[in-house]
């Protein structure tokens, strides 16, 4: 016959079995939550390394080498230059550009036809795309009050700024690599800025002056 005594010990046994059952678990589901987000991780920095600079949808100024991956020009008047590859609509991706020579640049996302049509024009980094400039200022697309203000980070010769895109969530970030600072294009951040996922989107730059920009094979940390 079993003693209270006895009876207590094997209840606080069962109930640390099962606290390690519970621990166990979590872990293990902790553990694939951990799989999923590097899996993810690397299919978006993977869209960095087939990214290239189109030959078709760019200002004919502007002159693509290294096999897409150098886009540069030495003419001053505003060229738009798109990229190849759509960006996936169930997929968060990332790009990172590294700046090579710097007249006046501005890095985004844009509607790729809309862009050629207005290739000529400062219609295209106002009203069809969404960038950052060199400067710190951005250019939206959907709220023409945000343009030309400040609300970003200014970046310059050797810079590296990865650009994060979420078409389901409807956000863009982009970062500069060596100081972590960062701006975000979405309604729950105080810059808040909307993006039009109606339409395809693509990586896009824009060039004035004597500009060298080089879509990187890596995205760094």
């Amino acid at each position: 016959m079993l003693k209270k005594n006895d009876s207590e010990q094997i209840t606080k046994i069962n109930d640390l079995k099962n606290e390690n059952e519970n621990l166990s678990e979590i872990n293990q589901k902790n553990e694939q939550i951990i799989q999923q987000l590097q899996q993810t991780l690397k299919q978006a920095q993977q869209f960095s390394q087939s990214l290239t600079f189109s030959t078709i949808y760019k200002h004919n100024n502007c002159s693509v080498t290294q096999n897409g991956k150098v886009i540069q020009t030495k003419i001053s008047g505003w060229q738009c230059c798109m990229c190849d590859q759509m960006i996936p609509k169930n997929d968060m991706i990332q790009f990172a550009v590294k700046i090579i020579e710097i007249g006046d640049i501005m890095i985004g996302i844009g509607f790729q036809g809309q862009c050629v049509e207005q290739r000529v024009s400062k219609l295209f980094y106002t009203n069809r795309t969404y960038n950052i400039y060199h400067n710190g200022q951005c250019y939206n697309h959907d709220q023409q009050d945000k343009n030309e203000k400040s609300i970003a980070f200014p970046f310059s010769t050797n810079d590296i700024i990865i650009v994060e895109v979420d078409i389901q969530k409807k956000y863009v970030k982009w970062k500069k690599q060596f100081t972590n600072q960062s701006f975000v294009s979405n309604s729950i951040y105080y810059q808040s800025l909307t993006i039009d996922t109606s339409k395809d989107l693509y990586p896009c730059v824009h060039l004035y002056g004597t500009c060298k920009v080089e879509i990187l094979n890596q995205v760094f940390k």
